[in-house]
């Protein structure tokens, strides 16, 4: 009978020392692998350098869809979260403060642009952080003779060369704002339309005498430059199909509507026959909206693991090796995730050695215009409503229709996350 307890007691003894050997296990996995969300394709490059770079804290990439709308609909966080539109008011308060790690100057808060940084942060609290943003430019045909300044393009700069170049070509048209309703959403963003989210009913506010003066400018330069609209239709219906490089190779336009991401990835024997200008008015030269950011949800299992990547990543020296290693890659995409780092020293000392055209052309921080935070839904809004919205007005003798009724509309029909 004690023979019996005994082995019994044996056997309970082993196996609570193998259920804690086990939960150990598995505590170290979850303490030394960090989950990372991400709709960036890239960012897999840099995940690879930090996990070969750490014997033991491994990073595993899951690719999400919209990471800032998963996170509306999720229960289970991951540890880090890449994406744009993380700092919409409706999911940044799902992230840590990362206050502490610039204070103690593990990530050099003097790098950042500080305008682009404060768009990751609530209140005192930095909650986001931006790893990355795009900006739009004209392409056009490198070493043309019609007087295209050296560094941005002004509303004015576009009207004097477009007219020059269509006094020569009778069959061409140099440019119009309506080619591409994202001009005349630019157009709205110089005239400091002020897009932005707020809370209640009103998803988005913004300057309805910004937007006004955008459409004036456009209605003046179709009418004035482009031949009116019915030409400028009838233009857009011939030839538009076409890629804009191949148009501008073949004289049929000047200009073209397109960004840093977009030019870097035409296809270099094109691309060695093409230039850009940033566009830009008093000044100020805007950026696009869909800024990329990086935070740690609040309910993240690794926060510290977490925040060993966030120090290697947001520093020079890993940036700098981040771009020297793409130097080998056939097709390389652009910049720090799709666009300058948010870095400032990265983009002035490291990408102009990495794309010449960069040279004496990366504009300073008080140029440029950062958005401010917007609704996780911006870009299906932007792109069903506001520019078409834009895209009709601009093609009428005067604003007809109304803006806001529109949105309005357009909310009634969305689901909700």
């Amino acid at each position: 009978m004690n023979l019996i307890r005994l082995v019994i007691l044996l056997l309970i003894i082993v196996f609570v020392i193998l259920i804690s050997l086990f939960i150990i296990d598995r505590f170290g996995q979850e303490r030394h692998r960090i989950v990372l969300w991400t709709d960036i394709p890239e960012f897999i490059i840099y995940i690879e350098m930090f996990n070969s770079e750490n014997d033991r804290l491994k990073i595993k990439p899951v690719y999400v869809k919209d990471p800032a709308k998963a996170l509306i609909r999720t229960r289970r966080f991951p540890d880090l979260v890449v994406g744009s539109y993380l700092n919409s008011p409706q999911v940044i308060d799902n992230f840590r403060r990362t206050n502490h790690l610039l204070r103690q100057k593990k990530i050099n808060r003097n790098s950042f642009y500080r305008e682009l940084l404060s768009r990751g942060a609530r209140g005192r609290n930095q909650l986001v952080l931006p790893v990355s943003f795009n900006m739009p430019a004209l392409m056009f045909q490198r070493d043309t003779d019609y007087n295209i300044s050296n560094f941005k393009l002004t509303h004015e700069d576009i009207i004097q060369a477009s007219r020059a170049f269509n006094e020569r070509r009778s069959e061409a048209s140099a440019f119009s704002p309506r080619w591409n309703s994202n001009m005349l959403y630019y157009s709205a963003v110089m005239n400091n339309a002020n897009f932005r989210a707020t809370s209640g009913d009103r998803a988005i506010s913004y300057n309805m005498d910004g937007i006004e003066e955008a459409l004036r400018e456009a209605r003046a330069f179709i009418n004035n430059i482009s031949g009116g609209i019915e030409r400028d239709r009838r233009f857009q219906e011939r030839h538009l199909f076409k890629p804009a490089e191949n148009l501008i190779s073949e004289q049929r336009i000047l200009f073209a509507l397109t960004d840093l991401r977009s030019f870097y990835a035409i296809r270099q024997q094109k691309r060695e026959q093409l230039d850009f200008r940033w566009i830009s008015k008093n000044n100020r030269i805007p950026v696009r909206d869909d800024i990329v950011y990086i935070g740690i949800p609040r309910s993240a299992s690794n926060r510290r693991g977490a925040e060993k990547f966030l120090t290697w990543f947001f520093d020079y020296t890993t940036q700098e090796n981040i771009m020297d290693a793409k130097r080998g890659q056939r097709i390389r995409p652009f910049g720090i995730a799709g666009g300058f780092s948010s870095l400032r020293n990265v983009n002035e000392q490291v990408f102009p050695r990495h794309y010449p055209l960069l040279v004496g052309h990366v504009p300073p921080p008080n140029m440029l215009i950062f958005p401010a935070p917007l609704p996780v839904e911006w870009e299906s809004l932007k792109n069903d409503v506001i520019n078409r919205w834009l895209y009709n007005e601009a093609g009428n003798p005067r604003t007809t229709s109304d803006l806001d009724a529109a949105i309005a509309n357009w909310y009634r029909f969305q689901l909700r996350f």
